[in-house]
């Protein structure tokens, strides 16, 4: 008789791999900071309520006139 193949529960996600080139990632890291650059997602928040502002509905009479 064979065996019967055993149930497997849920793997452990890899953690994050650090950068090879810790001198690369420092530059990334600095420039980004010169950039000003937003981790949050504020900004962006802010910048696309500017252009997708939302839709208004109004009250309308109904076809039937009710």
């Amino acid at each position: 008789m064979d065996k019967k193949p055993k149930a497997r529960g849920p793997t452990k996600k890899a953690a994050k791999p650090k950068a090879k080139d810790e001198k690369q990632f420092e530059r990334f890291i600095e420039t980004a900071r010169e950039l000003d650059v937003d981790e949050s997602g504020k900004s962006f928040d802010v910048a696309f309520r500017k252009i997708a502002t939302p839709t208004v509905r109004t009250k309308s009479k109904s076809p039937t006139g009710s």
